[in-house]
């Protein structure tokens, strides 16, 4: 009978850990009718791996074992992003007992939003102005414009006035959300995260203000703007206790939605001209 070796689970996804940071999963590693070993794990760039989950990790370690048998055995990998806005693809090769057998690994220190767009435009976002962003558009194919290379800066505690313009109005019937990813978590709904839900415009145009909260880390975070029509509020979001609920993910069948970038500044930096 061949020699084999056998992972619990078959592969790694450590999905998204920002640059900087690092993060650890395990596997389970055994095998059967081995020739002596040991068995050479080396992981691929980005990627150490360990016999303890408290490390020390390294590029590579060695399990030894009694042949013909390896029993179950613990392999930590850690994840180590070494830039940001990259996926990370790879293998760790296990070899050794005359076989050998690669786990595939993953991670990103992207983030990646939820999806969001509609099936056709009629009322969309014409005009979105808040600091030095002023970027007027038509709308987009599929009702989604990612515009987050258009940045704007933004100090911790300070105000900084918004208006998105509807290039197709309905009055009383058009809704428009504003929502700013604070924590740079890749969601939309924690707290101090919604900005605006309103279908009161002035001239085709919402307005609103914007304030970085105290605590907010400094940094590139995304701005998302929808534009909905109330008839689409059963699928983007249903009355709540009497609130309209807006939400900035999913798919409706009218309007549109554009990301942007805020920088945010310590409120120590100075003042903004």
């Amino acid at each position: 009978t061949d020699p084999l070796l056998l992972f619990t689970p078959s592969y790694l996804s450590f999905g998204y850990v920002p640059n900087g940071s690092s993060s650890v999963l395990s596997y389970n590693l055994s095998g059967m009718n081995l020739t002596d070993g040991p068995i050479s794990i080396t992981a691929p760039a980005n990627f150490t791996v360990s016999l303890n989950g408290e490390g020390p990790f390294s590029e590579s370690v060695q399990v030894t074992y009694n042949p013909p048998t390896l029993n179950s055995t613990s392999i930590y990998v850690k994840f180590t992003p070494s830039e940001t806005g990259i996926e990370y693809n790879g293998e760790i090769t296990n070899v050794g007992g005359s076989t050998s057998k690669n786990l595939p690994v993953t991670g990103r220190s992207k983030i990646q939003y939820c999806e969001a767009k509609t099936n056709s435009c009629d009322e969309y976002i014409s005009n979105v102005t808040v600091g030095t962003i002023n970027n007027s558009s038509g709308c987009s194919v599929g009702g989604y414009a990612d515009y987050s290379d258009i940045s704007t800066d933004m100090m911790i505690g300070q105000s900084y006035p918004i208006s998105v313009t509807n290039g197709n109005p309905y009055y009383g019937s058009d809704y428009c959300g504003i929502w700013v990813d604070w924590n740079n978590n890749g969601s939309f709904y924690d707290e101090n995260e919604t900005i605006m839900i309103s279908n009161t415009m002035t001239d085709d145009t919402y307005y609103s203000t914007i304030t970085p909260p105290p605590g907010t880390p400094v940094g590139s975070v995304r701005m998302r703007i929808r534009i909905t029509y109330d008839d689409d509020l059963e699928t983007c979001g249903i009355t709540n206790y009497g609130k309209i609920y807006v939400d900035p993910c999913g798919i409706t069948t009218w309007g549109e939605v554009e990301d942007y970038t805020i920088n945010v500044l310590s409120s120590s930096y100075g003042s903004l001209s």
